[in-house]
């Protein structure tokens, strides 16, 4: 996702494409970072490919999944096109009956296939799952993929996972990580320079607790309804905050760990290893993230992170009081700190102010904000999410197309679950 060539040893991004994530889509080193399989290794990979993440959930009650494919066609599919979809564990999705809708759309990038991919997962009574995952690199789709299939399976797999979500996904995000690094080794996967975002929203529905856990800038919002002195009103909470690497705390963990950032000259800052090239001469890895999935040369030489930290901050939205989270002790803290890790939060659920979520890739982030996002979705009814989803893509486009001057669309995808 993005382009950047080398002259007299300066960086330069072509204007157009610094919208984008990756400032690299030339052909990877092949480096495989040091990393070694064990049988073990190569045993649960092979599970895990042979599985459907249905097998891992042991229950009487309905179930089912809904996620994305990689297109048998790649590049080929026409911009704008819908992502191939894969239903398991029932015959046919009804949207209006689940109040889930969805639009996962291929960018204006005539050289890459969608990068993004998604997950819907419910199981009766018990807990919905969903997920966003934002590609990038030249092997970006095939990262988000692993990612969307595997992560689900590893969390459902975790001992803790019933009593203890928020450990059960930090561990989920760690081992994910480590999965890639020795699929990327097997030549399963190249993750060398490619890698995604991660977000997830777990949510418990015996308690109505929700679970955020994420890396990169998928973002997740809360559409809310609050009380007013002129009525009621619509509000956005963002329930993740985008990992850049201009960030303070980002950037102070970043040189820390070898890695400096440099602005690009359009609008992002993004993460090079200091002092470092690639065997081209090129430097690596211009991701204007400061965490991901995958991305193995940055996360050894960059100090982009993806091991995942528990934030037991337990975040308590009241219908008129901004978000807050109670730390150890009783004191009030940020809600969404920065750590060296995937930010994990719980969110206890108002029934008569909480409507519903929007978990969205950065195509439709880059030129929507967070509030007219929801004041665009809840022009639709529950039974409509699949509308207010195709309406908010086809929303993103239009900007995209007049922001960048018709010549680059990122890859738009919008969940939408009403609560």
């Amino acid at each position: 996702m993005g382009c950047i060539v080398s002259k007299k040893n300066t960086d330069v991004v072509p204007v157009l494409r610094r919208r984008l994530s990756l400032g690299e889509i030339g052909e990877d080193d092949g480096d495989d970072c040091g990393a070694e399989v064990t049988e073990s290794d190569r045993s649960l990979l092979l599970e895990l490919s042979q599985q459907q993440v249905l097998d891992y959930i042991q229950t009487e009650g309905r179930r089912f999944s809904l996620g994305t494919q990689t297109d048998k066609t790649l590049h080929e599919v026409q911009s704008f096109g819908a992502k191939t979809t894969q239903l398991v564990g029932e015959s046919s999705f009804d949207g209006s009956k689940e109040r889930v809708g969805f639009a996962c759309k291929k960018g204006l990038k005539p050289e890459a296939p969608n990068q993004d991919s998604f997950l819907i997962l419910k199981i009766e009574g018990k807990y919905n799952l969903y997920g966003v995952f934002d590609g990038h690199g030249r092997k970006g789709h095939d990262v988000s993929n692993f990612v969307k299939d595997n992560l689900p399976k590893i969390l459902f797999s975790q001992g803790c996972f019933p009593d203890d979500p928020m450990e059960a996904l930090r561990l989920t995000f760690e081992k994910t990580q480590y999965l890639i690094e020795k699929a990327t080794f097997m030549k399963t996967i190249d993750a060398t320079r490619s890698g995604t975002t991660c977000s997830v929203v777990l949510h418990s529905l015996k308690d109505d607790v929700l679970y955020c856990a994420h890396v990169g800038d998928s973002r997740v919002v809360l559409g809310k309804k609050v009380t007013t002195a002129v009525g009621e009103q619509w509000q956005a909470v963002d329930l993740t905050r985008d990992h850049k690497p201009d960030l303070p705390e980002e950037r102070q963990r970043i040189e820390q760990n070898g890695g400096v950032v440099v602005f690009d000259g359009g609008w992002n800052y993004r993460v090079f290893a200091k002092g470092k090239k690639d065997s081209r001469g090129k430097r690596y890895p211009g991701l204007n993230m400061s965490r991901a999935m995958g991305d193995l040369t940055g996360f050894h030489d960059a100090g982009i992170s993806a091991s995942p930290d528990v934030n037991k901050s337990f975040i308590a939205v009241q219908p008129t009081t901004p978000v807050a989270a109670e730390g150890e002790g009783g004191e009030q803290k940020e809600a969404l700190e920065t750590s060296d890790s995937a930010i994990i939060s719980s969110l206890a659920i108002h029934n008569e102010s909480d409507k519903f979520i929007l978990l969205c890739s950065d195509g439709v982030w880059e030129f929507i904000a967070s509030q007219d996002a929801v004041l665009e979705v809840a022009k639709f009814n529950q039974a409509d999410a699949g509308l207010a989803a195709e309406n908010l893509a086809s929303l993103a486009w239009e900007h995209w197309m007049t922001e960048m001057d018709g010549q680059v669309v990122d890859d738009i995808t919008a969940v939408v679950i009403h609560l």
